[in-house]
């Protein structure tokens, strides 16, 4: 069964999330005076790296993010400061240590692609 879950953000480059496979982002916005995105997801699905992007205005753009896809944006600090979300899609590069509560960079075997 799918439900709907949160996730903080921290602004800067592409961040690494861990959330189920084949998450739909939903919203971005502010809650309490952190950034979160929420996402439907489906818990039965393995954990993966979600890659998301925060951006402020007026920052210089990664080719990168062109093909990303644009979430939302959100203010920070009584609207003092603008922000852009980006979702990256998922990056098959890392993978998910649940006990470490951390991502590991898969290692690719000599000689060609994993």
């Amino acid at each position: 069964m799918r439900s709907i879950w949160k996730y903080r953000l921290e602004p800067g480059a592409f961040t690494l999330v861990p959330m189920p496979r084949a998450a739909r982002i939903l919203c971005v916005q502010v809650q309490g005076d952190l950034p979160t995105i929420w996402a439907l997801v489906d818990p039965q699905e393995p954990t993966v790296a979600r890659r998301i992007a925060i951006l402020a205005t007026g920052e210089s753009v990664q080719d990168d993010l062109v093909v990303a896809n644009y979430i939302g944006s959100f203010q920070l600090v009584a609207g003092a400061l603008v922000f852009h979300a980006f979702d990256g899609g998922e990056d098959p590069n890392y993978e998910w240590l649940p006990v470490q509560g951390r991502f590991r960079k898969r290692e690719v075997p000599s000689g060609g692609l994993p």
